[in-house]
């Protein structure tokens, strides 16, 4: 976890923001966070597979805050994947809702101070196999993952003591390629295409699925938290998607074009990872503009380029024709 405190003064914005979880989308927080003037005054070490350790820890922390100063906690955490089993969904459950306990009683203590509490949920986990999501879509879960964030949703919205509920549900979130982080389809498959690997994975060339750039979710959350600049309502769910489905073929041509080799690929035919899951541009419409995925993509290579990966990158010739979906 990692506590930050504002140096300016914002107007209703949070004075001290603790985010919990530090991944792909948490550490791309923390760095919106910095821009906005932001400062790194804790890092705390989380047991996050016992929750009796995790309270004590919490405990430890204390309350970050600053006498009555608004403070905002943003869940970014969790280790349970697609894959997760009822088990493994079920202890992260626990920790959940531990640590939002440890939100509400901060927010008890005094009834004049402001206590938000923001959650990364899982747009694809809620809606998999479903076509053309919007607000009216309801979530059919398939999996233990699924039904877990919709778990955590239901008791966030429950908490009568937080002032702020903001649920976000970003939809197929790609970003840098770390060791310590959950690899993802996009970065893997430059990092192997760089070092002529072969990369296998479940699904099918005409899988569909609306991918973001992880800088972008972080924007988008932390814009929430200034309500001069972004007309998110403080108890709210939002779709983080662009409404713009691309196949596993598209990003494959991306890609190679980007990097100038060929990507080698196997397929493991699994049907239930072979879904497609697409979202209305109507639900995303109020995001503002997101970053080109060959925008990215040559950002993730020119990061492995950084790295010690020599190669000469090349702005793609070719128009992937991606379908907004309305």
């Amino acid at each position: 976890m990692m506590l930050l405190r504002s140096n300016t003064a914002h107007e209703s914005a949070p004075h001290c923001v603790g985010v919990l979880g530090l991944g792909l989308i948490g550490r791309a927080v923390v760095e919106s966070l910095q821009k906005r003037g932001y400062v790194p005054v804790r890092s705390q070490k989380l047991t996050w597979d016992s929750p009796p350790r995790l309270r004590e820890e919490l405990r430890e922390v204390g309350d970050p805050t600053l006498g009555d100063s608004a403070c905002e906690f943003i869940w970014c955490a969790g280790r349970a994947g697609f894959a997760a089993t009822d088990a493994e969904t079920s202890r992260e459950l626990g920790t959940f809702e531990t640590v939002l306990e440890w939100a509400e009683s901060i927010a008890a203590k005094s009834v004049e101070r402001q206590v938000g509490f923001s959650m990364m949920s899982s747009a694809g986990g809620l809606y998999e196999g479903q076509q053309r999501v919007d607000e009216q879509s309801p979530c059919r879960p398939c999996r233990p993952y699924g039904r877990l964030k919709l778990h955590q949703e239901r008791r966030l919205r429950e908490s009568p003591k937080l002032s702020q509920r903001r649920i976000f549900r970003p939809s197929s979130v790609y970003g840098w390629l770390r060791s310590d982080q959950r690899k993802g389809l996009i970065p893997t498959l430059i990092h192997n295409g760089l070092r002529n690997q072969e990369t296998s994975f479940d699904g099918s060339f005409n899988t569909l699925r609306d991918y973001v750039w992880v800088g972008d979710v972080a924007e988008i959350v932390v814009r929430s938290l200034f309500p001069k600049h972004d007309d998110t309502p403080t108890n709210s769910t939002r779709f983080i998607a662009s409404g713009q489905p691309s196949s596993i073929f598209q990003i494959k041509q991306l890609v190679e074009a980007t990097i100038g080799r060929r990507l080698q690929l196997k397929f493991v035919s699994q049907a239930s990872n072979a879904l497609d899951t697409t979202f209305s541009a109507n639900c995303v419409r109020d995001n503002g503009p997101l970053t080109d995925m060959s925008v990215a993509i040559r950002r993730i290579a020119a990061d492995f380029s950084s790295n010690g990966v020599s190669l000469e990158l090349r702005r793609p010739h070719i128009t992937i024709k991606r379908e907004c979906l309305t």
